[in-house]
């Protein structure tokens, strides 16, 4: 959940922390526009997830996530 001064992870609550409008630690910032063959069709749902979450969330696939390194972070 962003508002315009803080950034909370969703699912626990956690604030991540910012400096100059920069957040300190990285997290997960979902935003999902449902469309046709949906129940939730025309409706836009958005979230953040702080990294502990993210993994905890991911721990309940059926099936792993596939991952990859990448080569250069700019």
């Amino acid at each position: 959940m962003k508002s315009e001064m803080e950034i909370r992870c969703n699912m626990c609550g956690k604030k991540i922390e910012q400096k100059q409008d920069m957040p300190m630690e990285d997290f997960a910032s979902v935003k999902k526009a449902w469309g046709y063959f949906s129940k939730k069709d025309g409706t836009v749902q958005e979230f953040d997830l702080c990294e502990a979450c993210w993994d905890a969330f991911l721990r309940r696939f059926q099936i792993p996530v596939t991952e990859t390194e990448l080569k250069e972070m700019l």
